[in-house]
């Protein structure tokens, strides 16, 4: 039986060029010829609520559906692609008519890490700040424009579960974002909503 290898663990101030001169991961594939695994631990504090409702453009509660991961341009690094399902926006500062409104259209936001097959293997880049998600997940995120494409406003710490109409943090590191842990759904999004206002009428 073929066994999934692990790479060391890095421990990263930024993530940004992070891997630098390393093999990049079609040639870690070739070299052990297995599936292979890079954990990065990132160093520094989690982000605020502040600061990701300061970058956050769109707020929206849906259902996770296809998961398609890919590699960065260097090839050292993988990049997942996020659809979400039946979006329900609650709040938008680039397109205020989409709020409330449910499946209006089909969202896509990326996020740092996940899996990519190369050569019929899988290569994963797994960061402890960042959000596991999968199929038919709930969730509820905080999301900002890069560019024309969606991206999680403070890492994973910007995408909550729902689970049985509760919030439930997805990133097991200490930060604001774990004091939510049972609060309401709804409940959650009417105070973001109403803190996002308060922070643009400033």
């Amino acid at each position: 039986m073929l066994t999934r290898i692990l790479v060391p663990t890095l421990i990263l101030g930024c993530a940004v060029g992070a891997f630098g001169q390393s093999p990049t991961l079609a040639q870690r594939v070739a070299t052990q010829q297995s599936d292979v695994s890079l954990n990065v631990n990132v160093d520094g504090p989690m982000p605020t609520v502040t600061g990701i409702l300061t970058e956050t453009d769109v707020l929206v509660r849906g259902i996770i559906g296809k998961v398609t991961g890919h590699l960065s341009s260097d090839g050292r690094d993988v990049f997942t692609t996020y659809e979400l399902l039946s979006p329900k926006v609650v709040f938008s500062s680039r397109s205020p008519r989409i709020e409330g409104a449910a499946g209006a259209e089909t969202l896509t936001f990326v996020q740092h890490g996940g899996t990519a097959r190369i050569n019929g293997w899988n290569a994963s880049v797994l960061y402890d700040d960042m959000a596991t998600l999968s199929p038919d997940m709930e969730v509820v995120a905080f999301l900002r424009d890069a560019g024309g494409q969606y991206r999680a406003s403070g890492g994973g710490a910007a995408i909550f579960q729902v689970r049985n109409n509760v919030i439930v943090p997805l990133v097991r590191r200490s930060g604001e974002h774990k004091a939510f842990a049972g609060a309401d759904v709804d409940t959650f999004m009417s105070d973001m909503v109403g803190r996002k206002r308060l922070l643009q009428a400033k």
